[in-house]
C-alpha cells in the first residue's frame, strides 16, 4: 500500500481512489494481473495525490468528483476508446475527456487540462494493460493487419491520384484540340463567307 506523510492524503486516497480503482481491479479476474495492475494505479494516483497537495488555486479538481466518474462510467467509456471503430474510438476519448472535465468541476484552463490529463493517464494504463494481455502472435498478427491495410490504401489513392492525372490530361488535349479546331472552322466559314469579321 501507499506510505503517506499526511494521514488527510492517505484518507482521501482510501475513500476516494481506491473505491475507483476498486472498480477498475474488478473487471480484471486473474489475482497477478490484478496485483500488478493495483501497483500501477497505486503509483500514479499517489503521485498525483502529492501533486494536489502542492497545486495553486487554478489547478484545483475535485478529487472524488473524478474518482466518481472514474467509479462509475469511465470502463464503461473506455471500451469504444479501445474497441470501436476509429471515428467511435475518436469521439469516444473526446467524451471522456469532457466527462473528466464536468465531474472534477474544472473550471479554469489549468483545472481542466490537469483533470484531462489524469483520465488520459488512467487511460493510457489501462490500454497498456489490455494490450500486454493480448499474446504476442496476436499483435504480430495485428500488425500485420494493420500494414496490409495501410499499403492497400496507399496503393488505392496512388491509382485515384493516376487517374485523375490522366483525366486532367485528357481535358486539357479536349479542351486545346475544340479551341483549335474552333479557330480552324472559323477561318473556313470566314474565308467562304459564311460569317463576317468583326471590326
Amino acid at each position: 500500500m501507499i506510505s503517506f506523510g499526511n494521514q488527510f492524503a492517505s484518507k482521501i486516497y482510501d475513500t476516494v481512489w481506491g473505491l475507483a480503482s476498486d472498480a477498475i481491479l474488478a473487471q480484471i479476474k486473474d489475482a497477478t494481473e490484478q496485483k500488478k495492475m493495483k501497483e500501477k494505479l497505486e503509483k500514479y494516483l499517489s503521485k498525483e495525490l502529492d501533486k494536489n497537495l502542492h497545486v495553486s488555486r487554478e489547478e484545483e479538481i475535485d478529487f472524488e468528483g473524478l474518482a466518481n466518474y472514474i467509479r462509475g462510467n469511465l470502463l464503461e467509456d473506455i471500451e469504444i476508446c479501445l474497441f470501436g471503430q476509429t471515428e467511435e474510438r475518436r469521439y469516444a476519448r473526446e467524451n471522456i475527456l469532457e466527462k473528466a472535465v464536468a465531474y472534477a468541476s474544472a473550471n479554469t484552463k489549468l483545472s481542466r487540462k490537469r483533470a484531462q490529463n489524469m483520465v488520459s493517464d488512467v487511460v493510457e494504463i489501462l490500454k497498456r494493460f489490455r494490450y500486454s494481455r493480448v499474446s504476442k502472435d496476436l499483435r504480430g498478427l495485428s500488425g500485420e493487419i494493420i500494414d496490409d491495410v495501410n499499403d492497400n490504401t496507399n496503393e488505392q489513392v496512388q491509382k485515384i491520384h493516376d487517374k485523375i492525372n490522366n483525366l486532367t490530361d485528357e481535358m486539357k488535349n479536349i479542351i486545346t484540340t475544340n479551341a483549335t479546331m474552333s479557330i480552324d472552322r472559323n477561318a473556313e466559314l470566314l474565308k467562304n463567307g459564311k460569317i463576317r469579321a468583326t471590326p
